[in-house]
């Protein structure tokens, strides 16, 4: 790819995903409740000690769940807005990486950094990997509009980072620094369909995964509580 981004086609991915989060939301909705926190549990929100007990996947299930109605159309109509752009660009098999990759860097960021109790859902994790794979696509625009976009893409990033760190004691800010460390380390990784001459920032991308994945393990270890 050189100085354009590819023609748009239909952002199947994104719509699938937002449909199965809603489609989850209404189903906890009318089975327990989407504020009931039991019910949240039951349908796999990310708790640290069942995690250690060998539930892996509500490392993965929370992206679906949301708490009240409130937070699922922030997140579905933000999901609408990032996945429709970053589809455009990566297209749909490394969408689907970024997101749930992103996603499970959010989680283990939570899990392993995070040493406060609680119940954790929703997909600000992931929606924070694709913001960071954005922030990567803005570069591919040539000459000043790659300024805009990298600034346009930045200062939801940072007005969000301030917002959970300054003045919000509910916000997993563990998840949202995890999940833009790998959209980021992602993005580099697998570069765009048809990118060209980018070599150097694939190689970099690749070893930029492979650091989070080894902190990942290290952290693993160190927190996993003993048997």
């Amino acid at each position: 790819m050189t100085g354009h981004l590819p023609r748009r086609s239909r952002p199947v991915v994104t719509w699938t995903l937002a449909a199965a989060t809603v489609a989850t939301w209404t189903y906890v909705a009318t089975h327990g409740g989407t504020t009931d926190i039991a019910a949240l549990v039951r349908y796999g929100a990310e708790v640290r000690e069942l995690v250690w007990a060998g539930e892996w996947w509500r490392l993965v299930t929370p992206l679906f769940l949301h708490f009240g109605w409130l937070h699922l159309v922030v997140n579905v109509w933000a999901l609408a807005i990032l996945g429709r752009e970053a589809e455009a660009v990566f297209g749909p098999l490394r969408l689907l990486a970024l997101y749930f990759g992103s996603g499970l860097g959010g989680s283990l960021a939570e899990l392993l950094l995070d040493r406060r109790p609680a119940v954790t859902v929703g997909a600000s994790g992931a929606l924070f990997g694709l913001l960071g794979a954005l922030l990567y696509a803005a570069t591919l625009v040539p000459g000043e509009l790659r300024w805009r976009g990298v600034r346009a893409v930045l200062v939801p990033i940072l007005a969000n980072l301030a917002y959970g760190f300054l003045l919000s004691r509910t916000v997993n800010n563990y998840a949202h620094v995890g999940g833009l460390a790998a959209g980021v380390a992602l993005a580099l990784a697998l570069g765009a369909p048809g990118e060209r001459g980018r070599g150097s920032l694939r190689l970099l991308g690749a070893a930029a995964v492979l650091a989070l994945v080894a902190f990942a393990a290290w952290g693993w270890q160190a927190a996993r509580p003993a048997a």
